[in-house]
């Protein structure tokens, strides 16, 4: 953990723990061993401040707000310690459409494949190729925890785990800072923590319960598979944490099908679409009534390309799109930011640098010179040699 990062409810910091461990050192040792041992947390220690951050400079409404868990140290102990237990897990428990907190996976993976299928959506066929975005509203505030539960059960982990993991949301505490200061306490009865080093590994193995039924409704043809190129593995949705996107068709008795799926995955984890940023992506050539009974039956507006999908602008176009050559840099860049491990080292860095070099080229960061320069020597270097 960082000395920088914010302290809980008690004040002590990161810092405060390493300066003074040979003093704090078998206490914590001990507090640890008691919560594997199943030992409920106490109160204060799971108690958190709920810092609510702005989502824009215009934030006037609740939903502007991002709440951020301003959680004790004790506390992050105890989730990293689990977090720890289970992160060797993940890369067998989640299906490989998650590309999101998961050990060997990362951003540009799941960005190269939806371009790549978004260069395919027009493919001529009877049912024309659709694309669905699924947005989550405040996708960790909301989750069942009895669902949570039951998913874990089904995925095969022991009672104790259960219980420890329960313990650390029953421990939980908030006191929203309004203007910085606590005002009261409440005890939440659904959802995560934000900031709580578990909270994504747990959402994502909720989250694979539906990408795994959603999976077998395309291998049973209940759900109709996407369109694409003879002889290549089909793909049926990918994930980035709570980002979903969906690929199938615009037949009808597909679209229900995946329609009574979404609603049951919704109804048992109560998570709640949000239908103004949810979408649909149709085919150049699908007709307009097609359009008109996909949206009755989905109820999500269709949305022409191209899109923004983390943080970059997509299209069906070729790689050299209409987005500058400035936003494109951008965005690669945003990228960059966003994948630390490559500098600092690792095996894994030439392999994090290299797929990043093709979502530069994809996301069409050079264009064909006119001088007798090759494009490869100019932008490429320049971006990312300085």
């Amino acid at each position: 953990m960082a000395d920088s990062s914010a302290p809980g409810p008690d004040g002590f910091t990161v810092k405060f723990f390493k300066q003074c461990w040979l003093l704090l050192a078998q206490d914590l040792v001990d507090a640890c061993n008691d919560f594997l041992s199943g030992t409920a947390i106490p109160k204060a220690l799971g108690a958190a401040w709920l810092c609510l951050i702005p989502k824009s400079p215009a934030a006037s409404s609740p939903n502007d707000f991002r709440p951020i868990a301003l959680c004790n140290v004790g506390s992050k102990l105890f989730t990293k310690l689990l977090f720890s237990r289970l992160a060797p897990l993940l890369p067998g428990l989640i299906s490989a459409e998650q590309s999101a907190f998961v050990k060997g996976r990362n951003i540009t993976d799941n960005l190269l494949l939806v371009q790549e299928m978004l260069t395919r959506i027009n493919r001529r066929r009877k049912d024309r190729n659709l694309l669905l975005k699924i947005d989550f509203k405040s996708a960790f505030d909301s989750v069942n925890w009895d669902f949570l539960r039951a998913v874990l059960r089904a995925r095969g982990f022991n009672d104790h785990l259960c219980t420890l993991i329960s313990n650390v949301l029953n421990s939980t505490w908030l006191s929203v800072l309004v203007n910085g200061s606590p005002k009261g306490f409440f005890q939440p009865c659904c959802g995560f923590r934000q900031g709580d080093p578990l909270s994504p590994a747990l959402f994502i193995i909720l989250l694979d319960s539906f990408s795994r039924v959603l999976r077998h409704a395309y291998n049973s043809g209940e759900v109709m598979k996407f369109s694409s190129i003879p002889g290549c593995a089909p793909v049926s949705h990918l994930a980035f944490a709570d980002d979903l996107i969906i690929f199938t068709t615009s037949n009808r008795n597909s679209l229900r099908a995946l329609l009574n799926h979404l609603e049951l995955f919704l109804q048992a984890s109560a998570l709640e679409l949000n239908r103004d940023k949810s979408f649909i992506i149709h085919a150049k050539s699908t007709p307009a009534g097609t359009k008109k009974l996909t949206f009755r039956l989905l109820g999500f507006k269709a949305k022409p390309l191209a899109f923004l999908h983390l943080g970059c602008s997509l299209d069906w176009a070729c790689p050299f799109g209409s987005v500058s050559e400035a936003n494109r840099l951008s965005q690669v860049s945003h990228l960059f930011l966003a994948e630390p491990a490559a500098f600092h080292g690792g095996q894994k860095g030439p392999n994090q640098l290299g797929g990043l070099f093709h979502v530069f080229l994809c996301l069409g960061c050079f264009e064909p010179a006119e001088s007798g320069d090759q494009p490869h020597q100019q932008h490429p270097c320049q971006f990312f040699l300085g």
